[in-house]
């Protein structure tokens, strides 16, 4: 497992496109501050909260999906994965170890990303209020961006498509799951009750009360079991393509 981690992560380091993803993926954490920061012309010193730096982060996570799905189809694509099966005793082992670098890349770059945004907004006198929950709920927020970094990575073994694989979460974040929720049809209404993005949303408000959402009728236990098993479908559905399909010529 050691070997195929550093192999990994060899690979990631050595590619051009990984710099490039690290600059968006942080930028897009603390670019807003660099702009609220140069545009702001108040003589009060303004206070930002978690809500704040949670709604920058929305562009972080399309960042992310666009990093997962594109890396791993493009490994399969051009049939890298050829020699990772030939130095690995499991298959199995190979696609572990890449979904525990892409999340530690992913989660490196949120980490750095907010640590810049709060020294921007320290640069420019401006306060940030973390209380009441604020730090629980940016952790919480990196816990969902990596569920749907690992669901994007199945779709992406499952599919083999860049397209696809970036596409259809795009889709479903943006415009599926909220359809099901806003139409007024009750088994619309109990499907959503039990789809990850608003039970990532509810399981924010009870960490962050500001972020609370009045949608889910559940508590936090069945929200926690709803985004673990929608995650554990797709990265199950991930992991048995990588292991019993073969790679394409």
């Amino acid at each position: 497992m050691l070997s195929a981690l550093k192999s990994e992560l060899l690979r990631l380091l050595t590619l051009r496109s990984t710099l490039v993803y690290a600059v968006l993926l942080t930028g897009t954490l603390y670019g807003p501050p660099v702009l609220i920061v140069a545009l702001d012309s108040g003589s009060e010193s303004p206070t930002y909260t978690a809500a704040d730096l949670g709604q920058f982060s929305v562009i972080f996570m399309i960042v992310a999906i666009v990093f997962a799905g594109a890396s791993t189809a493009g490994e399969i694509r051009r049939g890298s994965l050829g020699v990772t099966f030939l130095t690995q005793r499991s298959r199995w082992v190979s696609y572990l170890a890449r979904a525990v670098v892409v999340c530690l890349f992913v989660a490196l770059n949120f980490i750095v990303g907010m640590a810049l945004a709060l020294g921007v907004f320290r640069v420019g006198l401006a306060q940030v209020d973390l209380s009441g929950g604020g730090v629980a709920y940016l952790a919480l927020n990196l816990l969902s961006f990596l569920s749907f970094v690992l669901i994007t990575m199945g779709l992406a073994s499952v599919t083999r498509s860049t397209a696809a694989a970036i596409a259809l979460p795009l889709a479903w974040l943006l415009f599926i799951e909220s359809l099901f929720a806003s139409v007024p049809i009750k088994a619309f209404q109990e499907v959503a009750q039990w789809l990850p993005l608003v039970n990532w949303s509810y399981l924010f408000g009870t960490v962050y009360p500001p972020a609370a959402s009045e949608f889910i009728t559940h508590g936090a236990g069945p929200a926690i079991a709803a985004v673990s098993v929608s995650t554990a479908i797709f990265l199950g559905g991930g992991w048995y393509s990588h292991v019993a399909r073969d790679i394409p010529a």
